[in-house]
């Protein structure tokens, strides 16, 4: 590819180091919470079906720091799976009581924005478009920023232990550090997971 200059790991062997806590594991309860929503057909189409899931990630946010507690995922249809999603982070009723959160309005995320924010507090961006303070686009942008709030000690997976023995959270950490960076001509570095694993 002319317009590629270098590729490389999203995460360092430091920064993958970072990603779980030592201690730490999660304690449910009245705690703040936020969570982000990734929907399979979303931004990226040209990810095969059979390899695109809808993500729903849980975190709770405590002295500035940011501690993932759960993750959800689903294939199929996307709009069978609004209902559980309000049912896990409705303010007053959800598992999860979020204060927040927010989803990628891709090529599905529209339609389901609208139904989710007539019974959540949920906002929506577009990976594609330009963030207005980097302008980059919002996918590079949200890397990056994890990138400092993960080497500022302000952004943790649970401790080994207990994420290796939760599915998704599992998963998680195995995308993190598949990641990898494109470095392209231009603002915008190339973000993405070999196939088969999410980004």
């Amino acid at each position: 590819n002319i317009w590629q200059l270098d590729e490389d790991n999203l995460l360092d062997e430091q920064d993958q180091l970072l990603l779980m806590d030592k201690e730490w594991t999660p304690t449910f309860g009245t705690k703040q919470y936020y969570f982000g929503l990734d929907l399979a057909g979303g931004s990226d189409v040209s990810i095969d079906p059979k390899h695109d899931f809808t993500q729903l990630t849980i975190v709770e946010v405590e002295n500035g720091v940011k501690h993932i507690v759960a993750g959800f995922e689903w294939q199929g249809d996307t709009y069978k799976q609004v209902q559980e999603i309000i049912d896990i982070v409705h303010p007053e009723h959800g598992r999860f009581k979020c204060i927040d959160g927010i989803i990628d309005r891709g090529s599905l995320g529209t339609a389901i924005y609208d139904q989710l924010k007539r019974h959540i507090p949920v906002k929506a961006i577009m990976y594609k478009e330009t963030e207005p303070t980097t302008k980059k686009n919002y996918k590079n942008a949200m890397f990056d920023h994890f990138l400092v709030e993960l080497r500022s000690n302000r952004v943790k997976y649970p401790k080994a232990e207990y994420t290796n023995k939760d599915k998704v959270l599992k998963k998680h950490i195995n995308e993190w550090t598949s990641l990898v960076r494109k470095n392209m001509v231009g603002i915008n570095a190339k973000i993405e997971a070999p196939t088969g694993l999410h980004d």
